[in-house]
């Protein structure tokens, strides 16, 4: 479900879609363009824990553009 509206979504399909299409690297955080994105960055937790420590650090170390 899109977190945003409510609404059942498909999920993202890493051969059919683009991450261009449906995502965007806002700093360290990743932010959902579509309701596809917006589901998956809130299922996979993926500005929360570690996986945002780690793109922080990576961000000043220079090795994630």
């Amino acid at each position: 479900m899109d977190p945003d509206t409510g609404e059942i979504t498909r999920l993202f399909h890493p051969r059919r879609d683009r991450w261009e299409g449906h995502f965007a690297r806002e700093g360290a955080g990743i932010a959902g363009k579509t309701p596809v994105g917006r589901t998956i960055v809130w299922l996979f937790g993926m500005n929360t824990g570690d996986r945002l420590h780690w793109r922080k650090l990576l961000l000043r170390l220079g090795k994630l553009e």
